[in-house]
């Protein structure tokens, strides 16, 4: 039996996509935020408990996390002690030393499944043996297509994508340089009042977390709906979200506005997104017109059958 374990609603999609495609039996372990996401491909799902901890158990994968207390550490832990394959999946291209830094204080999974090349000599230059890598791509982002119609020069609203950088359990500002608030804030400060905002949080961040946002005299909302739902014709600004790179795979011009960073986001890396600075941040706000740039397209081929063959080895 293999168990599937995912706290988040990204890597909850991935492994979703991976269980529905085998025959041998299987468990599903989520939280509240990647539930949904199970349900949605029609998977039933568990929370933890340590009664799946048992001799059925063959292979475990879980989703990569920055909780260390997460579900996914404690069946990494147990299948290293009974000497059972673990495999972490990692769907993302942001926070590498973040998911990771856990487990070198520990024993790392058997393998790591990654996006692609550049994925790899990221974690080659993190001190992640090569042997445990593997190239696999990314069933999620293989299934994006591009958008026929090109996106309008203008835009007559603005999309922020949210992610969580600060809350009681997390503080990425130390080691980014700036967190969503702050952004937040910026995007208000150089906003007309006419231009519409909209506020799109992460599957993780509690709804209530902007309330003190949504004011109907700033033009200020809060859009809590599918991504498959987000309408083409916006402007769409986030941080490091992988959603701004699926949404720059349909075709959308799609913007990281990262003030006082200290590092650099792969969507600008891999040309996908636009790394807006302050006064081009103001430009756009006040003309509401994209900026002119080229989107550079990364192609996924055969991921799932690479996954599946993985897989195999232990099965």
């Amino acid at each position: 039996m293999i168990i599937f374990c995912a706290s988040d609603a990204g890597p909850a999609e991935y492994l979703c996509i991976v269980a529905n495609s085998i025959k041998t039996p299987f468990v599903c372990v989520s939280t509240e935020i990647s539930k949904p996401t199970f349900d949605k491909y029609s998977l039933p799902s568990l929370d933890f408990n340590e009664d799946h901890f048992n001799d059925e158990v063959s292979l475990v994968i879980c989703g990569s996390t920055l909780e260390n207390d997460s579900a996914e550490f404690k069946f990494f832990a147990w299948a290293n002690q009974e000497s059972i394959t673990s495999i972490l999946a990692i769907d993302h291209w942001t926070n590498f030393d973040l998911r990771i830094k856990n487990f070198k204080k520990r024993t790392f999974p058997n393998q790591i499944w990654v996006n692609d090349k550049w994925s790899k000599q990221v974690l080659q230059e993190m001190g992640v043996e090569d042997n445990l890598i593997k190239v696999v791509g990314n069933p999620v982002l293989e299934k994006i297509k591009q958008i026929k119609s090109n996106p309008s020069t203008y835009f007559s609203e603005v999309i922020f994508i949210s992610e969580e950088m600060k809350s009681a359990e997390i503080d990425l500002k130390p080691s980014y340089g700036y967190d969503e608030f702050e952004v937040l804030d910026s995007l208000l400060e150089n906003k007309p009042t006419d231009l519409v905002l909209y506020i799109k949080p992460h599957p993780s961040e509690l709804k209530d977390k902007y309330q003190a946002y949504l004011k109907e005299s700033n033009n200020v909302r809060f859009l809590d709906i599918d991504k498959e739902n987000l309408p083409l014709s916006s402007c769409y600004i986030g941080m490091n979200s992988i959603l701004l790179l699926e949404l720059a795979m349909q075709g959308r011009k799609v913007y990281s506005y990262r003030p006082n960073s200290k590092n650099e986001f792969i969507g600008n890396q891999l040309e996908m997104t636009y790394k807006l600075k302050d006064n081009e941040l103001i430009e756009l706000m006040n003309t509401r017109k994209h900026l002119n740039f080229k989107i550079n397209y990364p192609e996924f081929k055969d991921s799932l059958k690479r996954i599946l063959a993985q897989i195999k080895l232990y099965h």
